[in-house]
């Protein structure tokens, strides 16, 4: 069940869960050499890098919290974090990314 369906009638109104923005730095968003999906898992791991990790440099979100929260397979993650790796945006570890 998702936050959206979560909602009672006459409950305060919280629009944290249903507006979350994944913002995408305009020199990525032109990249060709990215696909639109990499870019947006690429979005989704900076909103998230906070919650797994105390060093802003470092992040170690879990690759089945990003499948999760995009609603895909963790076979697609992981082929879009290989495109994101590939161009040199991020480095796989153990951890995460």
């Amino acid at each position: 069940m998702n936050a959206i369906s979560k909602r009672v009638v006459g409950e305060p109104f919280d629009p944290e869960p249903m507006f979350c923005v994944l913002t995408i730095p305009m020199g990525l968003a032109r990249c060709r050499a990215v696909s639109p999906a990499a870019k947006l898992v690429y979005a989704n791991i900076v909103y998230r890098m906070e919650e797994f990790s105390d060093d802003p440099s470092v992040s170690a979100v879990p690759l089945e919290v990003v499948s999760e929260d995009l609603s895909l397979s963790l076979a697609d993650v992981k082929q879009y974090v290989g495109e994101l790796t590939d161009a040199e945006l991020c480095v796989e570890t153990d951890d995460g990314l």
